[in-house]
């Protein structure tokens, strides 16, 4: 049986292993072994992305909210202003109604 090649080493490992699907078993864990750091040097890239992602989005939703509450507050202010000017003017009319 020596000259069967390529399907002798198979059918030999095959047999040391315990059969075809421990061959099957050990290629794969091989290919895994070989794939994983690459896995993991992605998976470590996205959650170093992600949190980047998160803390951007974290402080450009605080930056809206400032802006938001400063916007509000100088509408106040200048309503109040505006509200205290008629006031000294004397103006008593009543507001337009609304349609």
């Amino acid at each position: 049986m020596g000259n069967l090649g390529g399907y002798q080493v198979l059918t030999t490992q095959a047999k040391a292993l315990g059969g075809p699907a421990q061959l099957v078993a050990h290629i794969g864990q091989g290919a895994i072994a070989r794939v994983a750091p690459g896995l993991i040097t992605v998976g470590v890239l996205v959650g170093a992305g992600a949190t980047v992602g998160v803390q951007r989005l974290i402080a450009w939703r605080r930056e809206v909210i400032a802006r938001g509450e400063k916007s509000g507050e100088d509408l106040v202010a200048i309503l109040e202003d505006e509200m205290a000017a008629e006031d000294a003017e004397g103006d008593d009319k009543e507001p337009p109604a609304l349609n």
